[in-house]
């Protein structure tokens, strides 16, 4: 018996394509949090069965760095606030942990965008 597997939408694609040029240094912490505050903001998961979202707590992971994430380095007053290495290692982690949630749910998240 073969699985059926789903595509993911347009906005998860998208989010997907700002992570990892993020992740691979492609743009910087600041471009990311612009992408991700007029972009990504919205993103439409999955929804479960029991009217639960696919990937939210790896979404809200996201969600928090961003929020937390602090450009200037003068600005930065407390220990929850963000540098980019700060940034880019909650995004990596949150991103696989994205990646499995709608993989193992039979989603398929294009090669070209994870790992």
């Amino acid at each position: 018996m073969t699985s059926t597997r789903h595509p993911i939408n347009s906005s998860l694609l998208s989010l997907f394509d700002d992570m990892k040029v993020f992740v691979d240094g492609e743009i910087s912490g600041e471009g990311f949090e612009y992408r991700f505050v007029n972009g990504n903001s919205n993103v439409l998961l999955p929804q479960k069965e029991d009217g639960s979202y696919l990937g939210y707590e790896a979404y809200q992971q996201i969600f928090y760095a961003v929020e937390d994430y602090v450009d200037d380095p003068a600005l930065r007053d407390g220990p929850e606030d963000l540098d980019e290495d700060g940034l880019r290692t909650a995004v990596t982690t949150a991103r696989e942990a994205l990646w499995n949630a709608l993989t193992s749910a039979g989603y398929e998240v294009p090669d070209y965008v994870y790992p």
